[in-house]
């Protein structure tokens, strides 16, 4: 089966308690089977990685933070031990349309990737959505800002749809270097989504075009309440209020903070 480069589509996000996830399981089986990643996993979970690229001063993200029409992220992607096959990826958001794009990498590309080496990182069979992926990091001075990690259970409609359903758990994240460099297992910093949840569960609903009627079923029938949602705002947000509380943690003195008289 080939790989699909390009997707379209709406997505609509939940949080559930763990205790829920099993009765909405049952409610959506007769219409899904877990997907191409999930089916190679025992259990059916699988760990996905991203390593979002940003300007050293953040501009894509406080672009999100103010809600800009037409955002996009740029991270590469990886499935299961993150030893596996990568894959660039642009993702924008225009009004409430999520559009993908994404470029399978080889070994040698992505090392060029991460050096910033895009001669190496492109090739010589450079299709198009590595040159996008490509303008859009040198034209803002793009790098590799925040390695994020989480556990993903998925489903895909057994009819021809293309609606899918997803359960994340485990969100962490680790700041790393410009060039992205190896993260240490004990490095990870896990968050915790919505204060009010105890382990909770992020459920994504995705579809093209229009939602099957049974997941507005689904929706009514756990009275489930739709969020605004980025586990890279998240995550890196996490980040920024940890860097502040340490800096006001700092003595103050009259030359400022950090300072001494």
């Amino acid at each position: 089966m080939s790989e699909k480069l390009t997707f379209e589509r709406y997505e609509f996000k939940y949080f559930v308690r763990e205790r829920v996830v099993d009765a909405v399981r049952r409610f959506a089986a007769p219409f899904l089977e877990p997907d191409e990643y999930a089916a190679k996993h025992p259990g059916g979970r699988y760990r996905i990685h991203n390593l979002y690229w940003d300007t050293p001063e953040l501009h894509f993200y406080r672009a999100h933070c103010a809600g800009s029409d037409d955002r996009f992220k740029l991270r590469i992607r990886s499935y299961g031990d993150g030893q596996g096959a990568r894959f660039l990826e642009v993702k924008r958001k225009i009004k409430q349309v999520i559009i993908k794009h994404r470029a399978k990498l080889d070994a040698g590309m992505y090392e060029g990737a991460l050096a910033g080496d895009w001669e190496q990182a492109i090739g010589r069979d450079s299709g198009p959505f590595l040159q996008e992926f490509l303008a859009r990091a040198v034209s803002h001075g793009a790098v590799p800002t925040i390695a994020i990690r989480y556990e993903r259970e998925a489903y895909k409609s057994v009819f021809a749809d293309d609606a899918r359903l997803t359960f994340d758990r485990g969100l962490c994240y680790q700041i790393v270097d410009q060039h992205g460099s190896d993260r240490e297992e004990s490095g990870w910093i896990y968050v915790e989504e919505t204060p009010d949840l105890r382990s909770p569960v992020l459920i994504e609903l995705k579809a093209t075009g229009y939602f099957p009627g049974w997941m507005s079923d689904l929706v009514q029938r756990f009275d489930l309440q739709r969020i605004n949602f980025s586990k890279y705002l998240v995550t890196l947000g996490h980040h920024l209020e940890l860097r502040k509380a340490d800096f006001d943690r700092l003595p103050r003195s009259v030359l400022g903070r950090g300072g001494s008289r």
